[in-house]
């Protein structure tokens, strides 16, 4: 089995959907329309939780500052779910690259892979270029 610990509600709805995941859920307090758990216990969960990879979303990604989210919160998380991860796989849609949000949450030199639906402006490519982040996109799979 597979063994997923989230803090969204509708991955875990998603995923209870099949036979093959074990699901884990933690516990907190749901942020109104983004539908995730947040909090001091959600904190404490994921401080023992360990993962092999961590997939996390961002707000936005800007050249200098990085992986960004508007929520101290959601970034605090982010980076305690880093910290018990093997691997970090940040999953970036293109419409959040040049965007840039109140908290770094990574920078490109933290991160182990970028997922996003295209490819990137030649400025983060170059930013990725001096780091060991592999860039996963449909054009490019290579990893």
């Amino acid at each position: 089995y597979l063994s997923v610990t989230t803090t969204g509600i509708r991955n875990a709805l998603l995923l209870s959907q099949t036979n093959s995941v074990k699901i884990y859920i933690a516990g907190g307090q749901i942020q109104n329309h983004s539908n995730s758990i947040i909090g001091t216990d959600t904190m404490d969960y994921i401080s023992r939780i360990h993962a092999d990879v961590a997939l996390v979303s961002c707000s936005g990604v800007d050249a200098h500052y990085g992986f960004t989210d508007s929520s101290i919160e959601q970034s605090k998380l982010k980076q305690q779910m880093r910290k018990n991860s093997s691997i970090l796989a940040v999953l970036c849609d293109s419409t959040k690259f040049g965007k840039t949000f109140l908290c770094t949450n990574f920078h490109f030199d933290e991160v182990d892979y970028l997922i996003t639906d295209k490819t990137p402006p030649q400025e983060f490519l170059e930013k990725i270029a001096n780091t060991k982040c592999k860039l996963l996109t449909p054009e490019n799979t290579d990893y």
